[in-house]
């Protein structure tokens, strides 16, 4: 594996990540930037939060697809092995987070994950989805069952492939916790929206 093909599997990716329907869907819907309120982000969770949650699974259902696509195209069309696959994964999730387009700031990237196991292994994909609705639904916070969806998806991945590829996804891992720290101290102090209040809010 030479470094053009680690440079060309993240400009795949990147571009599958650029796919933004939140920001997209905010406009065209209600003609608002969809990171001025809620969690401040373009993803599936801000989406249920400022437009509701029939615009939220819309999201969420593309954001995954871009993942899996992404995946798909590196696996069919450019033969890439596992290796090079995760490096699309890699460059998805940096497309979503940071999209030049949007001043580099997207969202979480975290339906685009599932979506990229779902294209690795179907049945993996599967996993990480039950994780993080039953974690959600039992926590009723999202970003809790994000980041356990994301530990999931290290453990799962140290055991099925190369150690190379557990590092990336713990790395993501660490990103997550990041982004979601806020999240989490709010959690802590009560002030954080709850799945079942925003759901209430936006029927």
């Amino acid at each position: 594996m030479r470094i053009y093909h680690i440079i060309i599997s993240l400009l795949i990716g990147y571009c599958f990540g650029l796919v933004h329907p939140a920001y997209t869907l905010g406009k065209m819907a209600k003609g608002i930037d969809i990171r001025s309120g809620g969690s401040n982000n373009s993803g599936a969770s801000n989406a249920t939060i400022m437009l509701g949650w029939k615009y939220g699974a819309i999201t969420a259902l593309i954001d995954i697809l871009k993942g899996t696509l992404a995946i798909l195209f590196g696996r069919y069309f450019l033969q890439y092995n596992d290796i090079l696959l995760f490096i699309i994964g890699i460059g998805v999730i940096i497309g979503h987070d940071f999209p030049f387009y949007m001043n580099f700031k997207g969202g979480k990237g975290t339906a685009s994950f599932i979506g990229i196991f779902l294209g690795l292994n179907p049945t993996f994909g599967l996993i990480l989805g039950v994780t993080i609705i039953l974690t959600t639904i039992i926590t009723d916070y999202i970003a809790l069952g994000t980041i356990v969806t994301y530990i999931v998806a290290t453990i799962i991945t140290f055991f099925n492939y190369p150690m190379v590829c557990t590092t990336m996804v713990f790395i993501l891992t660490l990103l997550t916790i990041s982004k979601h720290w806020n999240n989490v101290i709010k959690i802590k102090n009560k002030t954080e929206i709850g799945l079942r209040s925003t759901l209430k809010r936006k029927k």
